[in-house]
This record gives C-alpha cells, structure tokens and sequence, in this order.
C-alpha cells in the first residue's frame, strides 16, 4: 500500500570483472630514452537497479526496475621520449591515452522530473612536453610542462528539473591546455621555498542543452570548477641545534574564478587567497606545532549549487572556505 511506501529509495547490484594486460619496453639510445607501452582492457559491467517510492508515482508506478550490461574492450596506449644530455636537464615528450566506464545513475527519473537511467563512458587523450632542470647543486630546480588533453564524451553533474536530485550526464566533448611550472629554491641552507603555478584553459567543444529547463551550454564555455589560474607557494624556515629542532612556515594558496556550473555561468567559484602559517619545533621524539589556517578569514567559494524559481530569480547555495582556525598539534615519532 502506499503507507507502506517511502518517499524514494534505490539500490544498485554492481558486477564489473575486468581483464587486462600491460605491456612496457625501454630503449636507450645514447642520451634519448624511448619508453613504449599501453594496456589491454576487457570490462564487463552487469547491473541490477531497483526502486520504489512515492515520487516514482508520475511514472505509472511506485516501483523501478532495470538490468543492464556493457561491454567494452581496448587499448590504452603510452608512448615517451626523454633527452637527458646531463644530470641537470631533462626534455621529454608524451602520449597517453585513458578511458573510464560509465555507469547508473542512482536517482529517480519520471515525467516530472525526468534524468538519465546512466552515463556513458568517456576517455582522455594526453599530449605532454616539457622540460626539467637543476641549478646550482639541488639549490634551484625549475620544471615547466606544456599539456593538451582532448577529453571525449566528459561526464557532468546536472539537476533534474525540479532541482531535487543530480546525476550524471554526457555532455559531449572537451579541450583542455596548459601550462604547469614548479620552483624549489634554497637560497639559504635553512630556507626554502617552493612554488607552482597553473594556467588551464578548459573549453567545451560542442554545444549541450542538459533539458532540465536551464540555459544550454555554447561550444567554447569554460568547464565548470576549471580555474584560469591556480597558485601555491610555500616558504618554510627550518633550523636544528642538536635534538632541538625549530620550523616557521608560511602557506598561499590562489584560485580564480571559474563557472561553478554549465548552465549558471555568471555565478562564480574561486577568485581567493588563502594564507595558512605554521610554527613549531621537535624536541627529540616529540614535536608541537602551532597553526592558523585562513589568517585573513576569507569567505571563498569553492562551490556552488544553483537553481531557478518559476519566477526566474537564481537561487545558489554556496560552500565556502573554513573560516579563520587555530589550533596546536602534538605529536610522536616512534622510529628509531
């Protein structure tokens, strides 16, 4: 009877046997090195979805069920070549390829809010070339990488029209470039500081209308929680005068903005700076750290929900940073 029934509830049967074989051979051809491989995969997913539930109800039912099975074979291949003319530089290039099943969607789906049973499968390739040197003994490191990844059939989180449930959707294909830096450098022998920085520029190459009455997404949008920019760098200082051994470090982490979504690109996540410090010192086994993460209390946006009423007002929940946290850590080390 439908007293019996709960508002919603859903359980999957999941069998994914999977058969694969690797294969890796080098060749060293003076200072080249060429490394030549890939994977062989054979997957077989078999599942069981069933559920019931008042809000199954525009549907016909109050009950669902489904059995499905996927099948999927091939190679993944990777290829690299390397010149290291000498122990301070290295020149590389390189391709991969990855692919990722797809699977259900453990939500409902009906007349009234209607989603997708299941997702697709999707899969990466990966071009690479970059460089990584060494200064100065180890006391200056610089790496620098340029990267492309061509991202097919990419899944995405959506809201149902009714902005009650989320699953995931194929929302066609994507490009990703960029550009990765990494700096370590020990001016001093008790001081370091190390450093990245990121420049992406992640774009949707076809359009995709998600039909949950939001706005479509444009070939060319940015993919949503894909910064411009992101940055970390941290400056430590670190002494030892016998078993006494005092530290001081001082953490910056930087994201900008970028859509928290396809369809709402107005809205934003990102675009803050966050500094943590932390000082302490180990005294033989013992250590005592001292901590403050978020000294300016930044209210930063690392996520967003976003939703439209019938009267076309945008609604968004927003996830924010932690707020400004101190705190103190004790800790031992058992090793010998």
């Amino acid at each position: 009877t439908l007293s019996n029934l709960t508002l919603f509830e859903q359980s999957a049967h999941i069998k994914a046997p999977e058969s694969a074989v690797f294969m890796d051979t080098t060749i060293k051809l003076g200072k080249f090195k060429l490394t030549a491989g890939g994977r062989y995969y054979h997957n077989v997913v078999d599942s069981d979805v069933n559920g019931r539930g008042l809000l199954l109800l525009p549907s016909g039912s109050t009950e669902f069920s489904e059995q499905k099975r996927e099948v999927a074979s091939g190679f993944n291949p990777k290829v690299s070549l390397a010149w290291r003319p000498d122990k301070r530089f290295l020149a590389y290039t390189l391709f991969s390829r990855g692919y990722r099943l797809g699977g259900p969607n453990l939500v409902p789906s009906t007349p009234v809010s209607p989603t997708k049973r299941s997702y697709g499968a999707d899969s990466v390739d990966n071009y690479e070339i970059g460089v990584k040197t060494s200064w100065f003994r180890g006391r200056l490191t610089l790496d620098v990488t340029g990267y492309r990844i061509d991202w097919t059939n990419i899944p995405l989180i959506v809201t149902d029209s009714s902005g009650l449930f989320k699953y995931l959707d194929n929302a066609g294909d994507a490009r990703i470039k960029g550009i990765e830096t990494s700096l370590f450098m020990k001016p001093l022998p008790y001081l370091t500081l190390r450093t990245a920085v990121t420049w992406s520029d992640a774009r949707l190459l076809n359009d995709y209308d998600p039909n949950n009455g939001r706005p479509p997404a444009q070939a060319g949008d940015r993919l949503p929680g894909a910064p411009e920019w992101t940055a970390s760098n941290v400056l430590t200082g670190l002494s030892n005068f016998g078993n006494f051994a005092p530290s001081l470090s001082l953490i910056h982490r930087y994201e900008s903005k970028s859509p928290s979504n396809l369809s709402f690109k107005e809205i934003k996540k990102g675009g803050y700076n966050l500094f943590d410090v932390r000082g302490g010192f180990k005294l033989g086994e013992f250590g005592l750290t001292a901590f403050c993460k978020n000294i300016a209390d930044e209210r930063g946006v690392t996520a967003s929900n976003n939703y439209e009423r019938t009267d076309g007002e945008i609604l968004s929940l927003k996830y924010i940073t932690p707020p400004r946290t101190f705190g103190l850590e004790l800790s031992y080390s058992f090793e010998q």
